[in-house]
């Protein structure tokens, strides 16, 4: 066995100091050692373990010996519930944690196998992390320069196995002397058709092809199309402005004369509706001999009324395109409370239009699986609670999908 590897020679290599025969020996000593190949890896866990420590060390997120913690199973019952939620809220430590797991994968392929090493390392630098461990990632700058040489070499059989016979290629045009930035060109290119942010949904593969172009919705409006795109692209979903249906708390119509909370309104209240007969509910009150609902216009002109109820909810139709406000009046004896009542604010909602209806209605037939598609859309038409119900099934299929949990955690902060 020949001599085993140092940390210089490690240096050497990757500083492109070594000649032809000491890369050669360096990477099938790599290969065949399991003792040069444990250290390096060792060496390389270390120097992750103390970076990603550092880099989270001045914010609140989950520290390695957490995350390592938590895939090795080794948490208590407390601290393993505490990473969960917070997992649960926190996007980035979620990546860590899958990242994390799949790197403990590739570390145990690498272990088993006498070139699974390389993999490895560059599985382990693809992390967005600060790493700075020097001697390692020269490890891997000289190794691929290595693969590039044995790719310039023929194959052939001499009896007693494959041998790689030397060609005429000449090294400098493989990696440049002086020339280490190009080193990181020379890790192998995705096929031209590769998609990112794939997502499964509905049983198609949707993402933005290498070009930019999206991948996937074929027989879409291209309108919708282009909203997929751009949602996909950006990482956030294109929502109209609602704040006309969130007001302040202001004196509401009717008789608000008793500042007492009695009972509230439950829906429709701040959003926008799919519907233009929409089902009006609210709280009981006790000992409430009838209800009331009385619906108004932007100018507060009455354009529907109940007349006496006995139930807490009513159904009524109402125009597309417009913005509506309402309230309940409950009697009890002769005396006479409301629903919303001061200091709270009105209870608005809006109808969508009958245009943007049709259309909607016209994609949920045609594509009634493709519940990216429909979220975003619903989205941009304000229908929040539709497009959480869309996009909590795109997460259902996509869990490990971080485009499809920022989302929806978009949509549910605008609820």
């Amino acid at each position: 066995m020949s001599e085993h590897v140092t940390r210089n020679d490690l240096e050497d290599l990757g500083a492109n100091r070594l000649g032809r025969d000491e890369v050669i020996r360096i990477d099938d000593h790599l290969a065949s050692c399991d003792t040069c190949r444990a250290w390096s890896l060792a060496a390389l866990e270390r120097e992750v373990v103390q970076r990603f420590d550092q880099a989270v060390s001045l914010t609140d997120h989950l520290s390695y010996a957490q995350l390592e913690g938590y895939v090795d199973g080794r948490l208590a019952a407390a601290e393993r519930s505490f990473v969960q939620d917070h997992i649960e809220s926190c996007d980035d430590c979620s990546y860590e944690l899958r990242d994390l797991s799949s790197l403990r994968d590739s570390m145990v392929e690498a272990q088993t196998s006498s070139s699974g090493w390389l993999a490895y390392f560059k599985a382990t630098f693809a992390r967005p992390l600060p790493l700075t461990f020097a001697a390692v990632m020269i490890a891997i700058a000289g190794s691929l320069w290595f693969v590039s040489l044995k790719s310039s070499s023929d194959a052939v059989d001499d009896g007693g196995g494959v041998a790689f016979v030397e060609t005429h290629a000449p090294t400098d045009q493989l990696v440049p002397e002086g020339r280490p930035e190009l080193i990181p060109q020379m890790l192998e290119a995705p096929p031209e058709d590769t998609t990112d942010l794939l997502i499964n949904d509905g049983g198609e593969s949707v993402g933005i092809g290498r070009t930019g172009e999206l991948k996937g919705y074929d027989s879409a409006p291209s309108n919708y199309r282009n909203l997929v795109k751009r949602v996909l692209t950006s990482g956030k979903l294109a929502l109209p402005d609602l704040r006309d249906l969130d007001p302040p708390s202001r004196v509401l119509m009717g008789d608000g004369a008793n500042k007492s909370r009695s009972f509230r309104i439950h829906s429709p209240a701040g959003k926008v509706l799919l519907t233009n007969t929409p089902t009006l509910s609210w709280e009981t009150l006790g000992q409430a001999d009838r209800y009331v609902v009385e619906v108004f216009d932007q100018n507060f002109n009455k354009v529907a009324s109940s007349g006496d109820l006995k139930t807490t909810s009513w159904k009524t139709r109402l125009l597309r395109g417009k913005t509506y406000s309402w309230q309940v009046a409950a009697s009890v004896g002769d005396v006479v409370k409301t629903a919303p009542q001061r200091p709270e604010p009105e209870a608005r909602f809006r109808i969508l239009d009958q245009q943007t209806a049709d259309r909607l209605a016209r994609l949920r037939r045609s594509s009634p699986r493709s519940h990216l598609l429909l979220g975003t859309a619903f989205a941009e038409a304000g229908l929040i609670d539709e497009a959480i119900l869309e996009l909590e099934r795109v997460t259902r299929e996509n869990p490990n999908s971080r485009v499809a949990t920022k989302l929806l955690r978009q949509l549910r902060s605008v609820r």
